[in-house]
């Protein structure tokens, strides 16, 4: 009889710390976009219907696998979609990382100029995945209810358009600025949320075009909000618009598909 009470208390508590697991990792019914603070360049999407996309990896392995593994539930070792939209220091080693510790549905990649004994342990382990394809303009997925379209490839960088319902997010954290400006007339649709990497300075016509909401740099690495946004929109923005993870620490914007709001882990 002791055994049986013993073994039906072990199910209970398996029971509720799965529940409370569980509990912790429903969706709220809102599409997030996370950045974290870490080194170079990684977001992960989570959608309103519980699928999740991976975009690029970061430059310390460690600290990506360690910030996914607080981000999603434990239980959770799979990416409906993982995008890498470069090949080099800021986004490999994370990805990288990832991919030896989660499943993926799909892998899509601009493979580089010139191949790279990272990017040639990446493909790898990427191959090992299954699905594994390459960017090009115009292509189109479908991620429930989630739409991401590719605006350009130049060079080995991409650009994307993430639309979850009205809201729209832009991708452009691996354009120079030569690119932003060629890209700008098909970046059709104002801007929720832009992602943007910190040492690109937009062209104007591209604000005056997306009319972008809030703007995040990827990555950080920067001491005070004057080194990273001085001179950076001329003022075009309130700079209560624009986030760095290396200020703000994580970033979570989230929409219901309407409108979209950013929080942030500290304010400067």
């Amino acid at each position: 009889m002791q055994l049986w009470r013993l073994l039906a208390f072990g199910a209970t508590l398996v029971g509720v710390v799965l529940g409370a697991a569980w509990w912790n990792g429903r969706s709220d019914g809102r599409t997030h976009l996370i950045v974290p603070a870490v080194s170079g360049d990684v977001a992960l999407l989570r959608t309103a219907d519980g699928h999740t996309l991976l975009l690029d990896g970061g430059a310390d392995a460690a600290a990506t696998t360690s910030w996914l593994g607080h981000e999603l539930p434990f239980y959770q070792r799979r990416f409906d979609l993982v995008v890498l939209t470069r090949a080099d220091d800021q986004t490999l080693p994370g990805q990288l990382a990832a991919l030896r510790r989660y499943s993926a549905g799909l892998i899509i990649y601009v493979p580089p100029t010139q191949s790279t004994p990272p990017f040639e342990a990446w493909r790898t382990i990427a191959a090992t995945q299954g699905r594994l394809g390459q960017l090009h303009p115009g292509l189109q997925l479908q991620l429930g209810s989630t739409s991401i379209t590719v605006l350009t490839v130049q060079d080995g960088h991409a650009a994307l358009r993430i639309q979850v319902g009205q809201t729209n997010i832009y991708a452009l954290e691996s354009m120079d600025e030569v690119g932003l400006e060629q890209i700008t007339a098909q970046l059709g649709h104002p801007a929720d949320i832009v992602l943007m990497g910190w040492q690109v300075r937009p062209p104007a016509l591209l604000v005056q075009h997306v009319q972008p909401g809030a703007v995040i740099y990827m990555p950080g690495g920067h001491t005070t909000l004057h080194q990273s946004f001085a001179g950076r929109w001329d003022e075009r923005m309130p700079l209560n618009r624009l986030f760095d993870p290396a200020i703000h620490g994580r970033i979570d914007w989230s929409t219901d598909g309407r409108q979209g709001h950013v929080e942030v882990e500290q304010r400067p």
